[in-house]
């Protein structure tokens, strides 16, 4: 498995080199973390390009870049990004202040059930898709939902916006990969819970949609 600590040994030496070159030469921009566990970076090149990579502690789970790339399944740009991220692991910890602005987590803490249940109420009839998006993450509590159906309307959407006239650009493959990730994601977690019924129904939706696009 590709890590942190051992990718040089699992990647050809030019792509290294490549790639180490621009992390040295401070190419890796904007590098963070968002909510999913998901690092993001800009990496300035012939062109900016945008990388993504999810890792499970050190451990590289996956990757993407939107440069045209097909040499190998690892980029310099990912490279570079690999490098940046090593440093950022290494680094240690700020812990939060006792005093001053509240953390995510601790006003997650500080919340009550109460409070929590209006907020998600408020944004349900503010925004439909978080209505949605809570439903399908809760879906195992209501036996009745048709999970396959719901992830077949999610998918079928994410292509038709990716798409135009029934074809897919070179560029809009990278965008369609970034938002199917998110339904792969939901097939995981489904897993993780051993709710094996929604994770097989998401499975079978993503084989079925892909390969009438391929």
């Amino acid at each position: 498995m590709l890590t942190l600590d051992n990718f040089e040994s699992a990647i050809t030496a030019q792509i290294i080199q490549r790639g180490q070159d621009y992390f040295e030469n401070q190419a890796v921009e904007s590098l963070e973390e968002n909510p999913s566990g998901t690092w993001a970076a800009t990496v300035e090149g012939t062109e900016d390009y945008e990388v993504e990579v999810i890792l499970s502690g050190k451990n590289v789970a996956d990757y993407s870049c939107d440069c045209p790339y097909d040499g190998g399944s690892v980029c310099k740009h990912v490279v570079a990004v690999l490098y940046a991220l090593r440093e950022q692991v290494a680094k240690p910890k700020k812990k939060s202040p006792k005093t001053g602005k509240l953390s995510f987590e601790d006003l997650l803490l500080k919340t009550d059930l109460e409070e929590l249940r209006n907020f998600i109420q408020h944004h349900k009839q503010e925004n439909r898709d978080f209505g949605e998006k809570f439903m399908l993450f809760f879906a195992e509590k209501d036996p009745k939902m048709d999970v396959r159906v719901k992830y077949e309307g999610i998918v079928r959407q994410i292509i038709r916006s990716n798409s135009s006239r029934g074809f897919m650009a070179y560029r809009q493959t990278y965008s369609f990969s970034k938002e199917i990730r998110t339904v792969q994601h939901a097939a995981e977690t489904a897993l993780s819970k051993k709710n094996y019924r929604d994770a097989m129904s998401i499975g079978k939706v993503i084989c079925k949609e892909a390969m009438q696009l391929i």
